[in-house]
């Protein structure tokens, strides 16, 4: 397998969705670049891998070459219509060896307002939250900033 001449990493919500005669051209167009070759095609997103993969059927997104999900937390190479799919090994150990999810916990402990976000969006590796219900969000900002 060759070196692709361009890397293009992607955003699926309100990039490549919201015109969908737009995303079939360019999804032929990025289709045309990998098939030679010249493209590997990225697709970084919030969204829960299964979303994603669901997203290939339900929304006509382009099947990339790599899938970075849950903020960059987890990874996943092809195929990605096998059931279960598994992030990358090398890069879950890497992280579990800087991440500490009671750090996190402790960094966040004491913030007024601040709402867990759900399970699907919060893993092992990431703790997610919302701020824009505290009584001043601007003041509970302030604070995560002073840590």
């Amino acid at each position: 397998m060759q070196q692709p001449e361009w890397i293009l990493a992607c955003d699926i919500d309100n990039t490549l969705t919201g015109d969908p005669a737009a995303l079939a051209e360019l999804t032929q167009q990025l289709t045309d670049r990998r098939q030679q070759g010249d493209l590997f095609l990225i697709l970084p997103t919030a969204r829960a891998v299964p979303d994603v993969v669901s997203g290939f059927m339900d929304e006509n997104l382009p099947v990339p070459d790599a899938i970075s999900t849950q903020v960059g937390t987890e990874i996943y190479l092809p195929p990605f219509d096998d059931g279960e799919l598994t992030p990358l090994p090398e890069w879950d150990a890497h992280l579990r060896r800087e991440f500490s999810r009671q750090e996190a916990w402790t960094f966040l402990d004491g913030i007024p307002g601040l709402v867990m976000q759900s399970d699907k969006y919060n893993t092992p590796l990431k703790v997610s939250c919302f701020l824009d219900q505290a009584p001043d969000p601007d003041e509970a900002a302030a604070l995560v900033q002073q840590r």
